[in-house]
């Protein structure tokens, strides 16, 4: 299920793990995507369901002949990464439509626009900041001040 007739196939990459498609030398070495299966989606893993004599079937064949490794229908990006990733393992993202969320381990699309709800996160936390600066920078003065009012054993620590 996964050779043309009369001729040899390049090594095809399962699913969580990719080949550099830039030239013929380096098609050879499949790498781990550090990612997994979640951006590297191999070649086998755009096939349906489809198997015969209980193999998977390579889901585009053409692309794994040598003569087309670079050719421009056969873009590395669009049979080996999954939608939105792409680059050298997979481990990029199209800019300002997909982003990485290292906690969950997955790829997910931008919000379409920013709400007012993480406007106001980002404002509070660039306020909290600013003022804690202030008074680290102020230290000396806000000591002095306060040990006059509570008494002379306070300090900042």
């Amino acid at each position: 299920g996964d050779s043309i007739p009369g001729t040899t196939l390049l090594p095809v990459p399962l699913e969580g793990y990719w080949s550099n498609r830039s030239d013929l030398a380096l098609v050879h070495y499949i790498h781990t995507c550090p990612r997994g299966d979640e951006v590297c989606t191999g070649g086998l893993a755009n096939a349906s369901d489809l198997t015969i004599d209980s193999q998977e079937v390579v889901a585009r064949t053409e692309c794994w002949l040598p003569e087309n490794l670079t050719s421009d229908a056969c873009n590395g990006d669009e049979i080996l990464c999954s939608t939105g990733s792409l680059g050298p393992l997979c481990g990029a993202v199209e800019k300002g439509e997909y982003y990485w969320a290292s906690l969950s381990r997955t790829l997910e699309e931008c919000p379409e626009e920013q709400t007012s709800e993480s406007w106001t996160t980002i404002a509070l936390g660039a306020v909290a900041v600013v003022s804690g600066g202030a008074v680290y920078a102020n230290k000396d003065a806000l000591d002095e001040i306060m040990s006059r009012r509570i008494g002379r054993g306070y300090t900042i620590p």
